[in-house]
This record gives structure tokens, C-alpha cells and sequence, in this order.
């Protein structure tokens, strides 16, 4: 009876955690398999990749860093251009993003070489631009 107890917390709290508190969705581990239909960008040294932009609906972005340097990656509320999120996309690794309709994506490169980073979307997006970096501070 106790351990029925036990695992019954433990759930609660988990799913506490998985749904979580904020206005967009927590970044979950990319399927591999998606990556080979995403497209690939190169993305220049202290240089960001705005995804997005335009986009008046809710999607998902999956990423792929599949060279030597981390990639910056912030979810970014579109009119008050604070992060909602920030995370380090570390070499070999792929991640996918939910973005509410308020939010854009922004990849950021902050060493000197130029990267190439795989994106891929699960339905169309608009608005994407390459700009020089900027600083995001952390809001809403």
C-alpha cells in the first residue's frame, strides 16, 4: 500500500513537471528520424537565424547541431522581445521546440566559423531572416 502511495506522488509530481507552468510547451528531445527531412542552414560566425517571425500560429521547430560548437537557442516573445526560454544545443545534438503563436525561435552562433545547423518544421512557417546577435534578456 505505501509504495502504491509512493509511485502515486511521484507521478503527480512528474506530470507537474512535464506539463510545467509557462505559456509554451517544454523542449523535448528530437526524433533522429525527423532530422533527415529537415533542411539544412549555415549559419555564419556571431550571427542568429530568426524563425518565424511572421507566424500567427503555434508549431514546432526541430533542430539538429550537428558540428563542433554549442548553438544558443532562444524562444523570444515577439512583442517584448524578452526570452520565455534559453537553452545550449550542444554539438551532436538535436532538440524540438514549441513555440506559441506570440513567440519566435532565434539560433544563435556565437563563435567566428560558420555552422550549419538542421531545421525542420511540422507544418509551414513564416518569417526568417539572418541577423547579427543580439542580447535576449529572460521575461515572459
Amino acid at each position: 500500500m505505501l509504495n502504491w502511495v509512493k509511485l502515486a506522488v511521484v507521478s503527480f509530481l512528474l506530470l507537474f513537471v512535464v506539463v510545467g507552468c509557462s505559456s509554451s510547451r517544454p523542449i523535448k528531445k528530437a526524433n533522429h528520424k525527423l532530422m533527415k527531412v529537415a533542411n539544412e542552414y549555415e549559419l555564419d560566425g556571431q550571427e542568429e537565424f530568426v524563425i518565424g517571425e511572421f507566424q500567427s500560429s503555434t508549431y514546432k521547430v526541430y533542430l539538429g547541431n550537428f558540428e563542433k560548437t554549442d548553438l544558443k537557442i532562444y524562444v523570444v516573445n515577439k512583442e517584448s522581445k524578452k526570452a520565455a526560454q534559453h537553452f545550449v544545443l550542444l554539438p551532436n545534438h538535436t532538440a524540438t521546440v514549441f513555440v506559441a503563436d506570440f513567440q519566435m525561435v532565434i539560433i544563435q552562433n556565437p563563435s567566428k566559423e560558420t555552422v550549419k545547423v538542421k531545421i525542420g518544421y511540422n507544418k509551414e512557417v513564416e518569417g526568417f531572416r539572418y541577423q547579427k546577435i543580439k542580447e535576449y534578456q529572460m521575461g515572459e
